[in-house]
């Protein structure tokens, strides 16, 4: 594999994010209930934080991590690393760091509105936009590396070596995140026959695009 198709299979893998959809009960839901429990529902997808979501849902605490590394799971297959043979030891690296762009997502939720297909949740969102220019940059220290190289690197070695540039590169940026102008997005809770209530998948995507965008 040359040097060009790694980069590019490389160009976007750390805005494959998948959230999660919680359950709760239509029993006597109330505004605060609302945005409450889309407040946890982010929490647990995003930072981790499963105490509110536990409540929320009724879920136990094994259920809600086994979710949470299904989400992580998702991000390792989309980013292709097991197609190029990456390193046992490199794909954890990376696993650790998509959960670190997982918790860099900024968002508030800040009001609930009950609306006659259930509520109407309120979501202030900023896009995360420290990795702006990362291909550029990747491709600069790669060549730069390769200079101060005796001899060209087998592809597995040059595949690990573009890893580890762009690991650092990313971790570095995480430090500090940098963030686009803020908006404001709805997510609409519905109740289904059985008087359950689910966040809109379709409306949890487009928060999510918001935050991480292409």
């Amino acid at each position: 594999m040359s040097r060009k198709m790694v980069l590019k299979k490389y160009g976007s893998i750390f805005i494959v994010c998948i959230l999660l959809v919680g359950l709760l009960s239509g029993c006597g839901m109330r505004e605060k209930d609302a945005k409450a429990y889309v407040t946890a529902t982010l929490d647990a997808s995003y930072k981790g934080k499963f105490k509110e979501y536990k409540k929320q849902t009724d879920a136990t605490e094994k259920e809600v991590k086994n979710l949470y590394q299904e989400n992580i799971d998702t991000m390792m297959q989309s980013s292709g690393l097991d197609s190029i043979g990456a390193s046992e030891k490199m794909t954890e690296k990376f696993r650790l760091l998509f959960q670190d762009i997982l918790k860099a997502a900024n968002y508030k939720v800040q009001s609930a509105e009950k609306i006659d297909e259930g509520f109407s949740v309120k979501v202030k969102v900023k896009p995360l936009k420290c990795f702006s220019g990362l291909q550029d940059e990747l491709t600069k220290k790669l060549e730069a590396k390769m200079k101060t190289l005796k001899k060209i690197p087998s592809d597995d070695k040059l595949n690990e070596l573009m890893l580890q540039e762009m690991y650092d590169l990313m971790a570095d940026k995480l430090k500090s995140p940098e963030y686009g102008k803020a908006e404001v997005r709805k997510v609409q809770i519905e109740k289904d026959d059985d008087g359950v209530y689910s966040i809109r998948e379709k409306d949890l995507t487009s928060l999510d695009a918001a935050m991480f965008p292409m």
